[in-house]
């Protein structure tokens, strides 16, 4: 299966681009934490572990870091697109392909919109359609996620981050990487996925171990 490339995909502005990625998420993550997550909320959480004082301790001192907390969200985000583009440039130069970094990270970039649609996706489902009753609830409620088909206090701590990372969306996320470089070295699709199950599917699984290991040595 090949594409034909149209001439506008890959020559758009790439700090422009990041900085529409990086707001859109620092306006969901701003709306998640003002909207969603109150007092009310953390009291629900922590009350039969902690006593009053300390959980008001804890959400004060919450209300006045999390806005120094978006501004690592660019950070992170270059970072991320980064790894994914050195994993894609190993898949390539093993297969003899060339391409440039910047093309790699643009690539990187268009497939996050997939991530950026699923939270999207996750903040209307808990807005209207969900009923929380914990911090928990946000943080492992993932749509089309391999978790939400499993009863999370029945899980182990350290399996707890790889079924939310599964997920359909993840599935698309590797097709549009796929595509992406389809578009740009005019190969087959085919090809395309299958380089970048071996290259970043491989990385991200790799990523996967050395969370459940973090996890299993800190509990």
């Amino acid at each position: 299966m090949n594409f034909r490339i149209h001439p506008a995909l890959f020559t758009f502005d790439k700090r422009l681009f990041f900085l529409a990625i990086v707001l859109g998420k620092i306006l969901m993550a701003v709306y998640v934490n003002n909207m969603l997550i109150d007092k009310n909320l953390f009291f629900e959480t922590y009350s039969e572990q902690l006593a009053y004082e300390r959980i008001e301790e804890m959400f004060n001192q919450r209300e006045q870091w999390k806005w120094i907390a978006f501004l690592f969200i660019p950070v992170i985000f270059c970072i991320k697109f980064s790894l994914v583009a050195v994993a894609l440039n190993v898949g390539i130069l093993l297969n003899g392909l060339k391409t440039t970094f910047t093309d790699l990270f643009k690539i990187a970039m268009i497939a996050e919109l997939v991530f950026l649609f699923g939270l999207f996706i996750k903040i209307i489902w808990m807005t209207f359609f969900m009923e929380i009753h914990s911090m928990t609830t946000i943080q492992t409620f993932n749509p089309l996620a391999l978790i939400n088909l499993i009863n999370i206090e029945k899980l182990q701590s350290w399996m707890v981050y790889p079924l939310q990372a599964l997920s359909v969306f993840e599935l698309v996320y590797i097709f549009v990487l796929a595509l992406g470089l389809s578009l740009k070295l005019q190969k087959s699709f085919l090809k395309m996925l299958v380089l970048v199950f071996s290259s970043y599917g491989l990385g991200f699984l790799l990523w996967l171990v050395v969370i459940m290991f973090i996890s299993l040595n800190a509990g």
